[in-house]
């Protein structure tokens, strides 16, 4: 009975030993592939330094529309993979102005008009590769503003139209007047009014539209005169035919008006017929011969020709004061 007791204690003995040396044994084989792999990582198989999670990137590109040289923000956001020393990235699609940045964040002023849709390959370490999401933006042109004033000269109490158009940008558009006369002052891209004011006035409106891209149109000018009696304003014209006083000082400054006329007139004709007679005098005195001038026959009264060198000598001469010869008759 005791042999059988003690075989027993020894057979559970040696199990226990060996059940203790497997113990020991797995730890050690554990501590080795801690140092050749690194701290445990939770979830991550011991012995499996490879292993990683999968590769992902998240692109963003902010504000969703701007004008040609405002920027963009451009952020690629990844994860997975190995990223140390760091990922490399090349995006697609993007426009002028923007195709040469390749790191994770930037921002870029595009000069090229219209919609991208753009998306960015990422690279981690190892060469593993990964594709973002597309992202879509828009680029406009900068507005531009053509300002009209029609009509550009009215009588006060008329009215006139402003006109704005716009061409390029984005969205919806506001407008801001500079030089509105008094009585004109709307903010929209057309509108009528009546200038209360009489005097000229020198228009121009910026424009901006919903990306914030602005744009300042030409200036137009507007002259406005004040009113007449007679211009249509009911108040005034009553006033006018309700003053006899005023009626009759009209017309006599319209009276002597015509006689400073008539009166200029008058002057400058007497002048130019003061002028006339005087010329006519000129021309008559230059046509008359001088007092004592000698006329063709009386000149050829007076002289005659030498009988040797046939020069013109006065008559009854004796001597040619050119050749000397004797002018006296011949005899025979």
């Amino acid at each position: 009975m005791w042999n059988r007791s003690l075989s027993v204690v020894l057979a559970v003995g040696l199990v226990l030993g060996a059940a203790g040396l497997g113990v020991l044994g797995a730890s050690s084989l554990v501590g080795d592939m801690r140092t050749e792999a690194g701290p445990l990582v939770s979830g991550q198989i011991p012995g499996i330094a490879s292993a990683s999670s999968p590769m992902m990137a998240t692109l963003a590109v902010t504000p969703p529309s701007v004008d040609v040289g405002q920027s963009i923000n451009v952020v690629t956001t990844p994860s997975g993979g190995n990223p140390s020393p760091g990922y490399s990235y090349t995006y697609h699609n993007m426009p002028a102005g923007c195709t040469i940045a390749e790191s994770q964040s930037f921002s870029c002023g595009p000069t090229q008009t219209g919609m991208f849709s753009v998306d960015v390959t990422v690279v981690d370490n190892n060469g593993n590769t990964t594709n973002s999401n597309t992202v879509s933006f828009t680029v406009d042109s900068v507005p531009t503003a053509d300002l009209s004033v029609s009509p550009q000269f009215i009588t006060q109490g008329q009215s006139v139209t402003v006109n704005t158009v716009v061409s390029g940008g984005s969205g919806s558009f506001s407008y801001n007047y500079l030089g509105l006369p008094p009585g004109c002052g709307q903010t929209s891209q057309m509108f009528s009014c009546t200038p209360s004011e009489s005097r000229d006035y020198s228009i121009h409106v910026t424009v901006m539209d919903s990306n914030g891209g602005s744009n300042t149109s030409n200036t137009e000018n507007l002259q406005v005169n004040s009113s007449s009696g007679n211009s249509g304003n009911g108040g005034s014209g009553g006033n006018n035919s309700s003053n006899p006083f005023s009626n009759l000082l009209s017309g006599f400054s319209g009276v002597l008006s015509l006689l400073l006329i008539a009166g200029i007139v008058g002057f400058a004709t007497w002048i130019l017929l003061i002028v006339g007679v005087w010329i006519i005098a000129i021309v008559l005195m230059r046509r008359l011969p001088k007092r004592g001038a000698a006329t063709p026959a009386t000149a050829a009264a007076v002289t005659m020709k030498c009988a040797n060198c046939s020069a013109a000598i006065q008559a009854g001469s004796k001597f040619c004061p050119e050749c000397g010869t004797s002018q006296a008759p011949r005899t025979p």
